[in-house]
């Protein structure tokens, strides 16, 4: 599972605890949150994708996080929120790439996870 392939492409969002602009990407995930601990979110609306051989086009999902400290000393808590248009088979995909712990782009926050919260469906309202 490790080799399989991904390839998105879409809208991304992100917000964190931070007061003010967030220190994590420009340090390498080393600065310390400026509340000292990261609350985050981060929202992917796919316009096209494909994980392996199932597509992902047209979906979106939402990962949930929270670090006590730096985010480079892991101990991540995680949780992954799916569009509840998700097929069988597309939503499979994604406990399948948590459980082999990731390749692509998921690959950092399953290294760093200690504890991964089981996924949830949920609508999905963009424009």
């Amino acid at each position: 599972m490790a080799n399989v392939r991904w390839r998105i492409s879409g809208e991304y969002f992100e917000a964190c605890s931070c007061d003010s602009v967030c220190p994590c990407p420009t340090s390498g995930l080393a600065a310390r949150p400026t509340k000292g601990y990261c609350a985050a979110g981060l929202v992917f609306r796919v316009e096209h994708g494909q994980h392996g051989n199932t597509k992902l086009d047209g979906l979106s999902f939402a990962v949930l996080l929270r670090t006590p400290g730096p985010m480079v000393q892991g101990n991540w808590t995680v949780g992954l929120i799916l569009d509840e248009r998700a097929s069988a088979e597309q939503r499979g995909r994604s406990r399948r790439s948590r459980a082999a712990r990731a390749a692509g782009p998921w690959r950092r926050w399953a290294r760093s996870s200690a504890v991964s919260r089981a996924p949830r469906r949920s609508p999905s309202r963009s424009r």
